[in-house]
């Protein structure tokens, strides 16, 4: 039985807030890395929910971008990436 979420006890009302306030630090940590251009602007990643898409134009800039949020998510919430849940491009 899951007992803990991300902050607090499992079905906690502020979790999702909390999650939201640490899941924006991490990206904007990584809102000037290189992604794709959309109507003029960067973007190299795509949020909704808990769900998130990381885009860039090469495999190299996406294992980059990969990489900075592992280590910003480790270091701003101690979270670790569930790997079972990745895609392979």
């Amino acid at each position: 039985m899951i007992k803990r979420g991300v902050i607090g006890l499992q079905g906690f009302v502020w979790s999702p807030g909390f999650w939201n306030l640490y899941g924006e630090k991490v990206m904007r940590e990584i809102e000037n890395e290189p992604g794709i251009t959309v109507g003029g602007h960067n973007t190299n990643h795509l949020r909704y929910a808990d769900d998130t898409v990381l885009v860039a134009d090469s495999s190299q800039k996406l294992q980059s971008l990969l990489d900075k949020v592992v280590a910003e998510s480790a270091k701003v919430m101690g979270m670790s990436l569930n790997n079972a849940k990745k895609n392979n491009v």
